[in-house]
């Protein structure tokens, strides 16, 4: 029996590193025996360009960036390397399914190379055409999509409402499926460390510090439950030295920063923070309910969940509300800095106490919900298994 060949057009730089790339794509799809992986993505100045192992997949880095007039070069790039891909295959007797993700400029390449028995399958984890802040770059992608609206298989979205807004695009897409980011699976597997009381409470947030984040409300949160009395310390890993520098100006930063009660971090390794994760308590997944966010997926509450901590996260979010609500390992608070606070204040006080029971329920749901594996039966559908 030969393995069908699942082919991937992703909108990242080699090395592609990212949850649904490291946890799915390269490991549990893979991992079935039931498909090859192939991972195209734009070639690093600094990488070689040949193909090489990642994880069980195969990262073939030959792409352009994704900038400028280079973008639309990788049309053409992209369509040869897939009729060359498709040929190889087709010579080995092996089935090929395309997927593609988030960019416009790939799927019009898929949808032209392709062959009427290899589906296309468009995955979009956030919506770009919608929210870009070029309206040159906004309109041009939509209006690439709409082209491509009759050449699309399947669809692929992180939460419901992506799934709905894609399935109003591509209404000729016969299939669809929700994958939200989650953690991967090697993530889960080391056995939780003994909860040991912190003073001060340790919180973390990680991501971006883009002000579409609008973490100086979420400052302003920390700041008023210390004012309060609240025995708590937030750490913020992930941002941009220029939106550091910005949010330091906001009332009560400094202050909190010469307590020890705040400090910033910069980015790490995604590796290396989830063996860090442990180390806290509480896990802020604090994200404004605004359009732009609402149909996201949290890919650190996810983390926060498989690391075994507390979490404090906003309402408002579909997916995020149902991931705590069902976990019980945390609140829900409105995006408003005296939520924010009542929240910090209700969980330092209950892990200061004892919070083994919250690190128990957010480690068994994560085990229990929040795994890749759980979901590659919906790609393996799409992708097919070769009895040849």
């Amino acid at each position: 029996m030969k393995r069908a060949v699942s082919l991937w057009l992703l909108d990242k730089v080699d090395p592609p590193t990212e949850s649904f790339i490291d946890g799915m794509l390269a490991e549990a799809l893979p991992k079935t025996g039931k498909t090859s992986v192939i991972l195209l993505v734009s070639g690093h100045p600094a990488r070689p360009n040949k193909p090489y192992r990642y994880g069980r997949a195969i990262c073939v880095p030959r792409l352009l960036t994704r900038r400028h007039v280079a973008r639309f070069l990788n049309f053409p790039l992209a369509c040869w390397l897939l009729v060359r891909l498709r040929r190889r295959m087709s010579r080995q007797g092996r089935r090929c399914a395309w997927l593609v993700r988030n960019e416009p400029v790939y799927l019009a390449a898929a949808v032209c190379a392709r062959r009427k028995d290899t589906p296309v399958i468009y995955q979009q984890s956030f919506p770009h055409d919608d929210f870009c802040r070029n309206p040159v770059k906004r309109g041009v992608a939509r209006l690439i999509l709409r082209s491509c609206r009759r050449g699309v298989n399947g669809l692929l979205a992180v939460s419901p409402l992506g799934l709905r807004r894609l399935s109003g695009q591509f209404p000729d897409a016969v299939k669809g499926a929700v994958i939200p980011l989650l953690a991967p699976s090697p993530a889960l597997t080391n056995p939780l460390p003994a909860p040991t009381p912190h003073s001060p409470c340790e919180c973390v947030y990680i991501g971006t510090h883009e002000p579409a984040r609008q973490l100086d409300v979420v400052l302003e949160g920390v700041r008023q439950a210390v004012a309060e009395g609240v025995d708590v310390r937030a750490t913020f890993i992930g941002g941009h030295p220029d939106d550091v520098t910005r949010l330091r100006r906001s009332p009560g930063v400094s202050s909190l920063e010469a307590q020890d009660r705040l400090r910033f971090v910069s980015p790490s390794p995604r590796a290396q923070l989830l063996e860090q994760l442990p180390a806290f308590d509480v896990g802020l997944s604090l994200i404004p309910p605004t359009d732009i966010f609402r149909e996201s997926s949290p890919t650190k509450l996810t983390e926060y969940l498989g690391a075994g901590l507390t979490v404090l996260a906003s309402s408002g979010i579909p997916l995020q509300e149902q991931f705590v609500t069902e976990s019980g390992a945390g609140e829900l608070v409105r995006f408003d800095p005296a939520a924010i606070a009542v929240g910090l204040g209700q969980l330092a006080t209950e892990t200061q106490r004892c919070h083994a029971s919250r690190r128990r329920a957010a480690r068994d749901y994560a085990l229990r919900q929040l795994t890749y594996d759980q979901h590659v039966d919906a790609l393996l559908d799409w992708v097919g298994d070769d009895q040849n």
